[in-house]
């Protein structure tokens, strides 16, 4: 069985760079570009079954969850890797995974 996990209500890019730039405090660089053929003008998920199914309902903001997973992000760089993870990895020459947002600021 699959359930939609959201509000209910749309969200723009826009909105979601504004809120990114609001948690991390830098600004996040971006083109308004034309529209691509086959772009949708909304997409949404329709929360209804997860809440009369599993009694499961968003609590969160967008602000909010934006601004948890930056903060969950800057606290763990590379992710769920462990030390010994990200050392083998280091090791055999790759290069350790990091999250693309702190990569577009150098970090």
């Amino acid at each position: 069985q699959a359930y939609n996990l959201g509000t209910g209500e749309g969200t723009s890019v826009l909105q979601i760079v504004a809120a990114m730039e609001k948690a991390s405090g830098k600004k996040v660089p971006y083109v308004v570009g034309p529209r691509r053929p086959g772009d949708i003008a909304t997409c949404y998920a329709e929360p209804k079954r997860a809440k009369e199914e599993l009694g499961w309902e968003a609590q969160c903001t967008l602000e909010e969850a934006i601004a948890d997973s930056w903060r969950w992000q800057s606290k763990n760089p590379v992710g769920f890797r462990t030390d010994e993870e990200v050392k083998r990895a280091e090791a055999s020459g790759a290069e350790p995974r990091r999250c693309e947002v702190f990569a577009m600021y150098g970090e």
